[in-house]
């Protein structure tokens, strides 16, 4: 926590870390990576204040939510090896230490080259 300063929204507290980290020239003197969108995050990675961001397609995770929620509506269940038919969604995985929340792997790792190839 930092004293005396107001609540902010976490994604002006990340732009403020990114900020702090170029300000003290600390760009490949530390590593930092978190969730992001390549549009958002594209500027801190050119200039090297972060070095990876990992977000996921959110095209492909809106048509997953669709397909659970049809399936769902259907009378159908999710669970262990569930299939949705979209890439990264093939085998459902129940989520460690949790029964209701299932993930695939359609997570996408970002440096600042493979970033460009994403127009979100």
């Amino acid at each position: 926590a930092v004293v005396g300063a107001a609540a902010l929204p976490r994604t002006e507290v990340t732009s403020k870390i990114w900020a702090y980290i170029k300000k003290a020239g600390l760009q490949d003197k530390v590593c930092v990576m978190g969730t992001s969108i390549p549009s958002v995050a594209s500027q801190y990675l050119e200039d090297g204040s972060i070095d990876k961001i990992f977000f996921w397609d959110p095209a492909l995770a809106g048509e997953a939510q669709l397909q659970i929620a049809k399936i769902l509506s259907e009378g159908g269940k999710i669970a262990a090896g569930t299939d949705l038919g979209i890439k990264g969604y093939e085998n459902l995985q129940p989520m460690a230490g949790q029964t209701n929340v299932f993930v695939g792997t359609a997570q996408v790792a970002a440096d600042k080259e493979s970033a460009k190839q994403y127009q979100f």
